[in-house]
């Protein structure tokens, strides 16, 4: 076994050269990764006693997508593009070797790789759009060419992964191990290499088949839910390259496309909440590694909602001896192991934690762990009786009474509001569709439901109830009041800029009293000409 680089290690095995990349924890492909890939695939290809190569990582994973600190920078060469194009170009066939996850970039790697080989546990997908973007390297043009094209926009639109098992039924994945998968990769490769086809170039396969509707009742089915979002429009219309365009042409769609939304406002609010999610579970003061009560016997007091989820999870409900007492609704529980949870409203994906003088770090932690157990994100409020999501939901709908009490008709107004991405709840009955505002008009409205909002985020940053900025709008974003391609209202503070804000709060302190003024914190930050880097901070988290 010889060394390529750090990460990299070079091994023949009768003919086979195993390339195989160990970068903890999840083999991001940042640049030495990238460089281990081509300088690996080098060496093999110009190895006259090389028939074939297999790709594989060490560790958990297959290459888990895109190394996260080099969002938003250029990439030093070698790129992903120049990768797949070294792969295409070879003289002998490179087999992709999956296990763990296969995702973004990691896939795109696998889909440049001439055949791929997976474990049945390993799973599959092109998750960019929830960041924003699309799959730039080739993902919406190779994809559809072994899936097909509905199947295609299913993935790539929604960014959920598949398991390999459906992969293989699909043709994206040509074999599934049944063993160690080295040894498996090893002789799946050596077979390939002998029989006739074997350098087979997914680029070269025809375009993708779809029929005549294929896309225009993919857009009408999910108007709703993708609406206000770019990503998943300018990912439909890479797929429809796909199908109508030659390869390389569509290549320049997808890239065109792809520097479209890198640099756009919605990534930059989609990629805030990608890094906002991870960090709203590093509670302040909780000692790193701590452990409590397992959690898999949990007590409960409170709605059937939470306790349906909780029990679809496998997880026994009992009181009195559990190992965390679950209080749904506001409240400061006396047990140490009771935890005051809030389910935000289905279809949301949010569950927030009070954390109250006597609550037990172990059980914090246990509670925590509940949370990403149910796949749901979390939030954690550090001080007073009310959730912080539930506050920012509170504000709002006082917000809206009185712009309707000032003579702006609700249904208008809810309108103008879900066109922008804030979502208001009708006040009762089936609800009267508005027409949204236009212009200034517009523009007035949002920031007049924007003001409010900010300043009470700024107030629970005042009152140490919110750990950070970036909690509170996971907050509003989890719970459906925010679209992510907004940020939540404190990114957009950022966007619309603190003296703006300011402005409209002291119009309000104007007409409605003192309690509507700006808070402390919007005034110090906003007034202080030097401390731009303090008002980035408060608004990014």
């Amino acid at each position: 076994m010889t060394g390529i680089n750090s990460v990299t290690s070079y091994v023949v095995e009768d003919g086979i050269a195993v390339v195989t990349l160990d970068s903890p924890p999840v083999n991001a492909l940042g640049h030495q990764v990238r460089l281990g890939i081509a300088a690996g695939l080098d060496r093999a290809f110009a190895d006259t006693g090389i028939d074939a190569v297999v790709l594989i990582c060490g560790g958990r994973t297959f290459f888990a997508g895109a190394d996260i600190n080099e969002f938003g920078k250029p990439l030093a060469s070698p790129v992903l593009r120049e990768i797949a194009v070294q792969m295409e170009g070879a003289n002998k066939p490179v087999v992709a070797a999956i296990h763990g996850t296969a995702l973004g970039g990691g896939l795109e790697t696998a889909l440049a790789c001439h055949w791929r080989i997976a474990v049945p546990t390993a799973r599959l997908g092109l998750p960019e759009v929830k960041l924003g973007i699309l799959a730039g390297a080739g993902g919406t043009q190779r994809l559809p060419r072994l899936v097909g094209a509905a199947k295609a926009l299913d993935m790539v639109v929604s960014g959920e992964p598949i398991d390999a098992k459906e992969a293989f039924e699909l043709g994206l994945v040509d074999a599934l191990a049944d063993g160690d998968l080295r040894a498996d990769a090893i002789l799946f490769a050596r077979a390939v290499a002998q029989q006739e086809g074997a350098l087979r170039r997914v680029r070269a396969m025809p375009a993708a088949q779809a029929s005549a509707t294929l896309f225009t009742d993919f857009r009408a089915a999910n108007a709703e839910r993708l609406k206000g979002f770019e990503a998943p429009e300018a990912s439909i219309r890479c797929i429809e390259a796909a199908t109508v365009e030659d390869f390389d042409e569509g290549m320049r769609i997808e890239r065109s496309l792809f520097e479209g939304l890198v640099t756009s406002a919605q990534c930059a609010a989609q990629r805030y909440i990608f890094f906002a999610e991870r960090e709203a579970a590093k509670v302040p003061g909780l000692v790193k590694g701590v452990t409590g009560p397992s959690g898999d016997m949990v007590g409960f007091i409170g709605a059937d909602e939470i306790k349906a989820l909780i029990d679809a999870a496998g997880i026994e409900i009992v009181p009195p001896r559990a190992d965390i007492l679950v209080l749904d609704g506001e409240g400061t529980p006396d047990s140490e192991n009771a935890v005051a949870i809030r389910l935000a409203p289905s279809p949301a994906k949010l569950m927030e934690f009070l954390k109250h003088p006597g609550l037990s770090d172990g059980a914090l932690a246990s509670a925590l762990a509940l949370a990403k157990r149910l796949e749901l994100a979390s939030v954690v409020t550090l001080s007073g009786d009310r959730f912080i999501g539930q506050r920012m939901a509170d504000q709002l709908a006082r917000t809206v009474r009185d712009c309707v009490g000032d003579g702006l008709p609700e249904a208008d107004l809810r309108a103008t509001a879900d066109a922008f991405g804030i979502a208001i709840a009708p006040a009762g009955g089936a609800p009267e569709i508005g027409r949204p505002l236009e212009g200034d008009a517009a523009q007035g409205v949002i920031e007049r439901l924007l003001a409010p909002l900010i300043n009470e985020g700024a107030h629970m940053l005042e009152e140490g109830a919110a750990a950070r900025a970036s909690d509170i709008d996971i907050a509003c974003v989890k719970s459906g009041l925010f679209k992510a391609y907004l940020g939540g209202p404190l990114f957009q503070a950022g966007q619309l800029g603190l003296f703006r804000i300011i402005d409209t709060l002291i119009e309000h302190q104007q007409r409605w009293g003192d309690a509507h003024g700006p808070s402390r914190l919007l005034e110090r930050v906003a007034g202080n000409e030097t401390a731009r880097h303090e008002c980035k901070g408060m608004t990014y988290g």
